[in-house]
């Protein structure tokens, strides 16, 4: 339960630094080194991409143990598949806890899932999209023991 509570603190602290921005940055950062193509990155690569995006240029001063520990958990958050991350997962979840109205929540929600850009969602995009948004939901229920 505490490490539950850590997550709970950092993804609210998170709300208040991720933006449009901040996400877009990490799509196209994950993008670039993402494996075969399958959506999931490796560890060392997201905690890089986060770190960079999130905490280098937000201004955020973090001490380094204190930084370690808030990927960490953060990784762990999201981590379903070992040692690699399901960006969609993460990016996601970061968009519908950001501070940004619904209706541009939902827009960027749809940008990230349009994986080939044609600017149109195919019927296997939505549903990865309402998947990854079902896996977190289910995920956070469980750790609430409904």
């Amino acid at each position: 339960m505490k490490n539950f509570n850590l997550v709970v603190f950092l993804l609210n602290f998170l709300n208040y630094i991720v933006n449009r921005h901040s996400i877009s940055e990490l799509w196209m950062r994950f993008r670039e080194c993402e494996n075969k193509k399958d959506g999931r990155i490796p560890s060392e690569e997201f905690l890089r991409g986060v770190e960079k995006v999130l905490i280098q240029e937000e201004g955020l001063k973090w001490e380094p143990k204190q930084l370690a520990l808030v990927l960490d958990l953060l990784f762990e958050r999201f981590n379903y598949y070992g040692k690699s991350i399901d960006i969609y997962d993460f990016l996601i979840s970061m968009s519908i806890l950001s501070r940004m109205s619904n209706d541009e929540k939902i827009s960027l929600i749809l940008e990230l899932m349009d994986v080939d850009e044609d600017s149109c969602l195919s019927i296997g995009e939505v549903f990865k999209m309402i998947l990854a948004i079902e896996k977190n939901f289910i995920k956070e229920l469980n750790y609430l023991n409904f």
